[in-house]
């Protein structure tokens, strides 16, 4: 149950009358704020903004910054004035790629006049063959070409002329929108069905007399059409079209806007029109009559804005060289149309699901409108943002974005949802909503509540240690260069380039695949994770995995420890009827070892042990007694796996799998794993198994032999010598003294260090970390970490599901 369903139960079910009385003072309240609608004025003005021919365009990498050739067709400025009597706004629509920063920071300076510079909008029709040269940014001239301080002043005069020409235009006028249907225009283009707008607006502005002064389009599609011998063309793409025919069917007098929508994987589609520019001018077109003839059927009345702006600080972000600290957010009310202007390109996943919000609080339409009034690149949904498409390479900021936008954009909307409103809630409602504090104790960390407020309990309260470590085990050797391959490119940048923003950038971009397969809760804890120790969530990321990427040559002993050994003796051997289960765990570094006790909300409660840092399982107990652990067997050659990691994989088990077979059947059908055993064991009703699934050439799946089950058998060839020689002696031990509980399999498995110190030929050695030991028809596990002299401490048993009690 969500909180506000939570809160309506509770006031519902206890005290109906005061909330109905609440409700009706609220409404009353509402009623009596609302201003009084005056007269309205608006006036309209286009101007040319195309430059010379030879300036570079802007919006394909491959173009790499060379210039334009010809003009097929103008660019322009279209801007619209519009004054309510409390609140007057500039809406300004330009045939470019985006609206860059260096841009509209100039036409504000330029701009004096009657409207608030703050009451801007300026919106980039998002043409690719729109003109570059007006980024100063090195890293963005590959794109749009040579900084051109000419090309950014005349731009920036001729958007200010357009303005001031809307504003001596202005007349007493009438405004009506409407929304109409454009189902096969738009569709998704990276998926085949996926989800696609089919809803566009459109705003008629007319003037006393009826006669138009102003016709806006809102519609979702890529202007990316323009190619062959007219891919160095100046060109607004399909929306010139749109304009001209605007023109021909309202009257050359009328300015046509065009805003597009939520497209950052939309793109057009003519269900009769076949390709090339016959569809450009095609869709260009059939847009315009659609939104003409919905135009000419709008009801007109008295119209009240509500221009709402706010500073939003961004959450982090490693492309800190490409990307501000914060973004200007804007939102129009128009009577009962909300218009959300983005400060980059949402998909349409984003769109469609703010208008559902919007919709929720009593607007009656809502449109989306991209590339407003800066550039912060791609916003993709957090179920995207695992794909190695595009859209989600381009969305520097994390899967919590989406979030973030329906945060920042909701609490832009004047209208609330009712129980926002109502300050006197019951105290113990509110302390059902809020996050109860974590619980620590002897390298016991408990956390409890939704997936992202577990991670955020337990980022918060590691942060130090956590930013130490991305510090020292990403962010140094990325600025040291220490990752960069011999001879590439990264190692010849010229000494005043500073890679490391945009080396960081690229593996972050790069380890995005590897969250496929992941659920939305495992995605949305290791946001809090991000957030509460202070780092981007790529960031995090990276920490997890880093040994993975073909740019890092030099990780190897990092992870060049095989994780050390896994036994399950099964009650055969025993006699017990129980399975007994340990490992320990050794690790190159200093860590702040760690058991974690998650109690999710949703999901299955478990424990963990490992480090503080690490959000997949190297070993781990769910309540329903399913235990995981893993081990590294090199085989051969690591490569770079195409989804989530084993670790990871392990974690979606422990949270969401209760039974052996079901563990034993995800395992196998994970064949994109390489050089890792994987120590499984759990029940099926009253029936215990163990299994070591092997990840070789082949997947292969091995049980107990005698009751005894290793994590790697000392006769498999390949192995490293050390784990040979450490199995060889366990399965000796084991053979020649039996044994049957959990505190004999812990002293076998940690034996005290030689005065010389141990090798990895030795259960417990110099880099064993833990060590754990349970019985399986228990949910407990037992585990003695190391001290400070490199001996196993103290067994401390620890139950998967503790009661925590708060003041």
């Amino acid at each position: 149950m969500n909180p506000i369903d939570l809160i309506l139960e509770k006031r519902i079910g206890t005290r109906p009358v005061l909330l109905l009385s609440l409700a009706a003072a609220f409404l009353f309240f509402v009623s009596i704020a609302v201003p009084t609608a005056q007269a309205l004025e608006a006036g309209a003005a286009k101007v040319e903004i195309t430059p010379p021919v030879g300036t570079p365009l802007n919006g394909y990498g491959d173009r790499m910054g060379r210039p334009s050739t010809a003009v097929h067709d103008p660019l322009w400025a279209r801007t619209v004035f519009l004054d309510d009597g409390s609140t007057r706004f500039f809406l300004i629509s330009l045939d470019l790629v985006a609206v860059n920063p260096e841009l509209r920071e100039r036409v504000l300076e330029l701009y004096s006049g009657a409207v608030p510079k703050e009451n801007v909008l300026m919106v980039a029709t998002h043409t690719h063959n729109g003109h570059g040269g007006m980024c100063r940014n090195l890293l963005l001239r590959s794109v749009s070409g040579r900084f051109i301080p000419e090309v950014l002043e005349a731009t920036a005069e001729k958007i200010v002329e357009s303005m001031k020409k809307a504003y001596s235009n202005r007349t007493r006028a009438a405004l009506g929108y409407g929304l109409g249907n454009s189902e096969g225009l738009s569709v998704n283009r990276r998926f085949a069905n996926g989800p696609a707008e089919t809803q566009f607006g459109v705003i008629r502005i007319e003037d006393a007399d009826g006669k138009p002064i102003a016709l806006i389009t809102n519609f979702t599609g890529h202007p990316t059409s323009m190619g062959g011998e007219d891919k160095y063309s100046f060109s607004a793409d399909y929306p010139g079209y749109y304009y001209l025919e605007i023109e021909s069917l309202a009257g050359e007098e009328c300015v046509a806007l065009f805003l597009n929508g939520a497209q950052g994987n939309q793109t057009i589609s003519g269900p009769s029109v076949k390709s090339d520019m016959s569809r450009t001018e095609g869709v260009g077109r059939e847009i315009a009559q659609k939104a003409h003839a919905l135009s000419k059927d709008l009801a007109f009345s008295d119209v009240i804005f509500k221009l709402s702006h706010k500073k939003a600080l961004l959450p982090l972000t490693l492309a800190d060289n490409l990307q501000p600290e914060s973004a200007d957010l804007y939102s129009l009310e128009i009577n009962d149309l909300l218009i959300s202007f983005f400060p980059g390109e949402p998909c349409v996943e984003i769109g469609l699901n703010l208008r559902e919000r919007a919709l929720d609080r009593g607007y009656e339409a809502h449109w989306s409108v991209g590339l407003a009034n800066d550039y912060l690149m791609y916003f993709v949904p957090r179920s995207l943002y695992p794909y190695p498409e595009y859209e989600s390479f381009m969305n520097f900021f994390g899967p919590g974005m989406e979030d973030w936008l329906y945060r920042e954009f909701e609490s832009l909307m004047s209208r609330k949802m009712l129980v926002e409103s109502i300050d006197s809630l019951d105290d113990e409602v509110v302390e059902d909503m809020i996050p109860h504090e974590p619980q620590e104790s002897q390298s016991v960390f408990t956390v409890r509540g939704s997936a992202h407020e577990m991670g955020l309990a337990r980022g918060n309260f590691f942060q130090d240690s956590i930013q130490k470590k991305y510090k020292e085990r990403i962010f140094d050797p990325v600025d040291t260069g220490k990752w960069y391959a011999p001879g590439s490119w990264w190692k010849g940048a010229p000494s005043f380039m500073n890679l490391t923003p945009v080396a960081l950038t690229s593996l972050g971009m790069g380890s995005r695949s590897l969250l496929l397969g992941l659920s939305e809760d495992y995605i949305r804890e290791m946001e809090g994770l991000a957030e509460g120790a202070g780092l981007p969530f790529d960031g995090l990321w990276l920490m997890q995995h880093a040994r993975l990427y073909t740019l890092v040559k030099d990780q190897a002993e990092l992870f060049s420890l095989p994780l050390c050994t896994m036994v399950a003796l099964t009650g055969d051997y025993t006699g017990t009827g129980d399975l007994l289960l340990g490992r320990t765990l050794d690790w190159v570094d200093e860590e702040e070892d760690l058991i974690l006790r998650t109690l999710p909300e949703s999901g299955i409660p478990s424990l963990q042990v490992g480090f503080d840092w690490t959000a997949g399982v190297l070993t781990g107990l769910n309540q329903e007694r399913l235990f995981l652990s893993l081990e590294y067997v090199p085989y051969g050659e690591d490569v770079m796996p195409p989804e989530a990691p084993v670790e990871f994989l392990l974690g979606e088990l422990l949270r969401r799998c209760s039974s052996y077979s079901e563990a034993v059947e995800r395992l196998t059908s994970a064949d994109y794993i390489r050089n890792y055993h994987v120590l499984v064991a759990g029940y099926d009703g009253e029936k215990s198994s163990a299994a070591v699934v092997e990840y070789g050439d082949k997947i292969t799946v091995r049980h107990a032999e005698e009751g005894i089950l290793l994590g790697v058998l000392p006769e498999t060839e390949g192995i490293p010598e050390e784990t040979r020689t450490r199995y060889q002696f366990l399965y000796e031990k084991l053979k020649e003294t039996p044994v049957t509980d959990r505190e004999e399999l812990g002293v076998l498995l940690t034996p005290p260090l030689p005065d010389e110190g141990g090798n990895m030929n030795r259960l417990w050695n110099d880099y064993s970390r833990h060590c754990v030991v349970l019985h399986l028809s228990e949910a407990e596990l037992s585990c003695a970490m190391r001290e400070a002299n490199g001996e196993a401490g103290t067994f401390i048993t620890q139950p998967v599901r503790e009661e925590v009690h708060h003041d």
